[in-house]
């Protein structure tokens, strides 16, 4: 059963992404996208994260960040 609360602005939150994904479920994706091409880093934490993306953007250029 999924269970659906809402934000401030009322809008719907799927709670089944509550919880992290797996050891196994991560290594598996992870082989699933290399397979494909794509580079993959896992890291534990979101400072980790933040790290590598520093490491990976340019800094002598802009970087355009949209969604639609």
């Amino acid at each position: 059963m999924t269970t659906h609360t809402t934000t401030e602005a009322g809008l719907p939150i799927d709670t089944r992404f509550r919880q992290p994904a797996t050891e196994d479920r991560l290594q598996r994706t992870a082989a699933a996208l290399r397979e494909k091409g794509h580079a993959v880093e896992i890291v534990d934490t979101a400072a980790d994260a933040r790290a590598v993306a520093n490491r990976l953007l340019p800094t002598d250029r802009s970087v355009l960040t949209v969604s639609s």
